[in-house]
């Protein structure tokens, strides 16, 4: 048997994400810090370089391994659309953002620079400090052009539709008979887009017991915020916190990852026989697809055996069926949440179809599987 630690009241923690890395071309040292210090206490991003003019960020560019760039081009001598443009690299470079000065922006300059690869454009404001007031904008257009970015997957228009060649589903076989299910100590849930609506319905309908952890993965194309977490965790009357490194698994905790980050592997201390989670490096970086469920849940069957469980949120396929698969063939449970309640119960069908989820659970089941006692979860040696 595997220890797992004592939770206590403990706070809500944020994610480790892979940051976004975004670099400011400001030729005012004063815009360029103030810019930096904005950018720098959102969570989500980092700042890799502030950068006087181009002939610097291009001297830099390759090593600071930017993803968004915001840049004012107004002082610079070169046409603007040509710096978008070799600083865009046809998709291969950051995204730029553009702050620029009303009478500097008109139509025909915006025009070239957009077909040059410009992300978008945001206005700057006359007074340097007012920088301060537009933070919030910049901010989201550099995370909404990031994440349609990832989202696009390389012209994919919906990630959810994304198959990876890599990966081979299970083959059909006849659905499993509807049966009692008990969820067990791990309860590994996976949910694509609709997925953080669907984990929704999970935590307002179930009555978790102290002894069972539940490990959410969503590659949901909304991202879920602080006031997600707070929302959520009123719902589950207990906190619901965002995995960090080291995470150790602690018993009646519930966690959330989503797409977008480093990927997560379980690590065993065989001496204290506890079990935490590390983040590594994806196969594929940046991938809305990472931390990888299929991966996730094939090793946790692995180690904890019949210990877990596996849960089908709102999702596309094939994403989630290799894992639940692999929770299957360990002895461990599976269930779906009921497809006519998702917003995409494309998984939840699938599965269901070819007898990788053993029950479909509605509103009135959950407080059932959440109740029942959880089944230990022993390491494999």
């Amino acid at each position: 048997m595997f220890a797992l630690d004592n939770p206590g009241p403990g706070p809500v923690y944020c994610f480790r994400m892979r940051r976004i890395r975004v670099g400011v071309l400001d030729s005012s040292a004063l815009a360029g810090q103030l810019l930096s210090r904005i950018i720098q206490e959102d969570p989500r991003f980092a700042v890799a370089g502030i950068y006087p003019r181009f002939s610097v960020l291009a001297d830099s560019l390759t090593q600071d391994r930017l993803h968004v760039l915001v840049a004012d081009f107004s002082d610079e001598q070169e046409d603007p659309a040509e710096l978008v443009r070799r600083i865009a690299a046809d998709g291969k470079g950051p995204l730029v953002l553009v702050l620029a000065n009303e009478g500097w922006a008109n139509a025909e300059r915006l025009q070239a620079m957009r077909g040059a690869g410009m992300s978008n454009h945001i206005l700057r404001p006359a007074n340097v400090f007012e920088l301060e007031r537009i933070g919030r904008q910049i901010l989201t257009n550099a995370w909404a052009a990031w994440m349609i970015r990832k989202a696009s997957n390389h012209g994919v228009e919906d990630p959810e539709d994304h198959h990876d060649p890599d990966l081979k589903p299970p083959q059909p076989s006849a659905p499993a008979p509807e049966e009692r299910v008990a969820l067990r100590t791990l309860v590994l849930a996976y949910g694509g887009r609709g997925g953080l609506a669907s984990l929704e319905q999970v935590l307002r309908h179930a009555h978790k017991g102290p002894t069972r952890i539940l490990l959410a993965v969503v590659h949901d194309t909304r991202q879920a915020t602080v006031d997600d977490l707070c929302r959520l965790s009123e719902l589950a009357s207990q906190p619901v916190r965002f995995v960090v490194e080291g995470e150790k698994l602690a018993f009646g905790r519930i966690y959330l990852v989503q797409g977008g980050g480093d990927d997560l592997k379980i690590e065993v201390d065989r001496t204290t026989r506890s079990a935490s989670l590390k983040f590594v490096e994806p196969l594929a970086a940046d991938s809305v697809y990472t931390p990888s469920f299929d991966r996730l849940a094939a090793e946790a069957a692995t180690i904890f055996g019949r210990g877990v469980s596996g849960m089908a949120l709102s999702g596309s396929i094939p994403h989630g069926l290799a894992g639940l698969k692999a929770i299957q063939q360990k002895g461990g449970s599976t269930v779906g949440l009921a497809p006519e309640a998702l917003e995409v119960p494309a998984l939840v069908k699938e599965a269901r179809r070819i007898g990788l989820v053993q029950k479909l659970l509605g509103p009135d089941d959950l407080p059932e599987v959440f109740a029942s006692p959880a089944c230990a979860a022993t390491t494999r040696r």
